[in-house]
């Protein structure tokens, strides 16, 4: 077959922008006074969303829709205003296309290092029914905590070979931000990338950045 590492060929330094906002919730104490705790929240995104329709991943024929399959990991890393301790509390993310055979994603985050994702700090298994249809998605969750950084990166893997790994995030193709967005491939040829690549310095057909953001609690 003619298998492409999501580009058309055959087989062969940025900060993330974010937004905080802050609410107070009270509670009476036993002698009678009220303590005022304020909530801070932080919005992280490299890019702006606004053409998140192109699948990043491996394809075939030339068809950037004609997926090839997996392994595929994706992360989108991002450096926070708020010092840890902080909660990520929800992921978002675009899926641009998928095979029918897709049958195993996690949501996955990583420490970051200076060439992208480092340790696997926390992994949680997506429903590929209702998470991996190809639109906007948003994942919150619990008591997922980051200690030790304000930087980590997040997003999707498909561990899976051939099509049940056929996972297809989407890129804004109108972004260009460099060392924030990081592809691995584990599959055959051209598809067989095994150490993280900055998708920007690499330039696949399409690049962007990761259509993922994050949204942290303090």
């Amino acid at each position: 077959c003619c298998c492409s590492c999501c580009c058309s060929s055959s087989c062969s330094s940025s900060s993330s922008s974010s937004s905080s906002s802050s609410s107070s919730s009270s509670s009476a104490s036993s002698s009678g006074t009220t303590s005022t705790t304020a909530v801070k929240v932080e919005l992280l995104q490299n890019a702006p969303l606004s053409t998140c329709s192109k699948p990043l991943w491996c394809y075939s024929g030339g068809d950037i829709y004609n997926g090839y399959g997996g392994p595929i990991w994706a992360q989108e890393c991002f450096s926070a205003n708020l010092q840890p301790p902080f909660m990520l509390r929800e992921v978002r993310y675009f899926i641009g296309a998928t095979e029918p055979e897709l049958n195993n994603v996690e949501l996955q985050v990583y420490t970051r290092g200076g060439n992208g994702p480092v340790t696997l700090l926390y992994s949680q298994t997506l429903n590929v029914a209702s998470d991996m249809t190809v639109g906007d998605h948003t994942i919150t969750l619990n008591n997922v905590w980051l200690n030790n950084s304000n930087s980590f990166c997040v997003g999707l893997a498909a561990p899976n070979n051939g099509k049940s790994g056929a996972l297809g995030v989407a890129v804004d193709t109108n972004s260009s931000s460099v060392g924030v967005s990081y592809l691995k491939l584990e599959a055959s040829g051209a598809c067989y990338l095994p150490q993280w690549n900055d998708v920007l310095v690499l330039k696949p057909n399409p690049h962007g950045n990761w259509c993922i953001t994050a949204k942290i609690m303090q």
